[in-house]
């Protein structure tokens, strides 16, 4: 699997000052043929230094990441820029042998449109990292959710939600037409909105209530590889270092989120009550 290139790192951030190495060198605490070695792939900068780079950056305004990801977009050529986020790394290729089969559509590799999202999903993670690739999803069979009814039940029979109804014909006939897709493309999910469809589930909400909490948080699009021909589609690009600054940032828009979905859900319970239909009649 690619590993980071803080070579190219070292070179933007520099560029972007508009300093020298021998600059670049003291303000980082190294001397210029360490920084030199750097610059050219031919040594690997220790935690304490990528995250002094990272943060000078940070502290000048200069977002890496985004900027990488950015010119990523640029080189796509028609496939599709999608972000990974790990919080220990991949290790030799992907395969689906260790993918869990409760994640939201089961078994498959999971990444999203946006480099936030992955982001904040593993930003607590000391070891975490987010990886890039692109997708050439000519002729792969998809499956599209949009916000709606399907996709959040579809959810809560994947994370066993809905056991009590998984032999109904509509489930048995969804799975079924999700298991037959290469890949899946749906709404991202974070735990405000898992806890919320679990109440729906539970048959303390209504679909209506349920729907309108969920869809005010909108945090993009997942890409969910069901098998070995949509991995083999599936090209890695780069990997992107977190520094500590850019952790604590995607930490604070998390729990932004967080709040905000919330919110949402309670006044949701007040303005949809009573409307749509609750769990038991959808599956009598």
């Amino acid at each position: 699997m690619i590993e980071y290139d803080f070579a190219s790192d070292f070179i933007l951030v520099r560029t972007a000052l508009g300093i020298t190495q021998v600059e670049l060198a003291n303000i980082l605490g190294i001397t210029n043929v360490t920084l030199s070695k750097y610059e050219s792939g031919r040594s690997a900068p220790k935690p304490i230094v990528a995250n002094a780079l990272y943060r000078l950056a940070f502290e000048n305004g200069i977002d890496i990441n985004l900027l990488k990801t950015r010119f990523l977009e640029d080189d796509a050529k028609g496939e599709k820029l999608l972000f990974h986020g790990s919080r220990s790394g991949i290790n030799g290729p992907i395969d689906l042998s260790h993918a869990s089969p409760t994640s939201d559509f089961g078994i498959g590799f999971y990444a999203g449109e946006t480099l936030r999202q992955a982001a904040t999903w593993i930003n607590e993670y000391a070891e975490s990292s987010v990886y890039c690739f692109y997708l050439d999803a000519k002729g792969l069979k998809k499956m599209r959710f949009d916000v709606n009814r399907e996709w959040m039940i579809a959810v809560c029979l994947y994370r066993g939600y809905l056991k009590q109804f998984e032999s109904h014909p509509t489930l048995v006939e969804l799975r079924k037409k999700i298991e037959s897709a290469d890949y899946i493309e749906a709404p991202i999910a974070d735990n405000v909105m898992y806890e919320t469809m679990k109440e729906f589930s539970e048959g303390l909400l209504t679909d209506e209530q349920t729907l309108h909490a969920i869809s005010a948080n909108q945090l993009g699009y997942q890409f969910v590889l069901k098998n070995q021909l949509s991995l083999d589609a599936l090209k890695p690009i780069a990997k992107l270092f977190l520094g500590q600054d850019e952790r604590k940032k995607y930490g604070a828009v998390k729990e932004e989120e967080r709040k905000n979905g919330i919110s949402k859900l309670r006044l949701s319970r007040v303005q949809y009550q009573n409307k749509g239909s609750y769990i038991d009649g959808i599956f009598s």
